[in-house]
């Protein structure tokens, strides 16, 4: 009797956006004003006005990119590493991966871990329906471990910024 072996694949390819984009009411922007604003008068009124000034830039580069759109990048994996945009990492170079799954209806996120990075890693999200693919695929070079999110990805994704 012969067994039948699945063929391995070669490579994988898929797109991911630079970012998760959130999209921003009137009331998201009101509230960001009047959080700033409250802050710049107490930096005024402790008579800091450094701290006054870095709070307006900050506030307006906010308001002036909060509605920008994340751009696309093409993510290739094969036998030699990962390719993400311009930049190529070798499986070397990266110890791990994690898949948090359906943080959103259409997404996930794909976490991979860099060696002797101290919890440093490359955090991209894949489209749902990719997952089991990817993973599969990544399993022949990577271990994964659980997915844990961190408190500064909760607070970004709960101030939605």
């Amino acid at each position: 009797m012969y067994k039948k072996f699945k063929k391995k694949t070669e490579s994988i390819e898929f797109m991911s956006p630079e970012f998760e984009f959130f999209e921003k009411d009137i009331i998201w922007y009101a509230v960001s004003i009047f959080v700033s604003t409250i802050i710049v008068l107490f930096a005024i009124w402790q008579k800091n006005v450094l701290f006054a000034v870095f709070i307006v830039i900050a506030e307006s580069i906010l308001l002036f990119f909060g509605n920008d759109q994340p751009r696309s990048f093409k993510i290739t994996a094969d036998k030699t590493g990962l390719e993400i945009g311009p930049k190529f990492y070798s499986w070397n170079q990266l110890e791990s991966f994690s898949i948090g799954h359906e943080k959103n209806e259409t997404h996930s996120d794909l976490h991979f871990y860099k060696v002797n990075q101290l919890g440093l890693k490359l955090h991209l999200d894949i489209e749902n329906k990719d997952v089991a693919r990817i993973k599969s695929f990544l399993h022949n070079y990577l271990t994964e471990v659980e997915h844990y999110e961190s408190l500064s990805e909760t607070i970004m994704r709960t101030l939605r910024i």
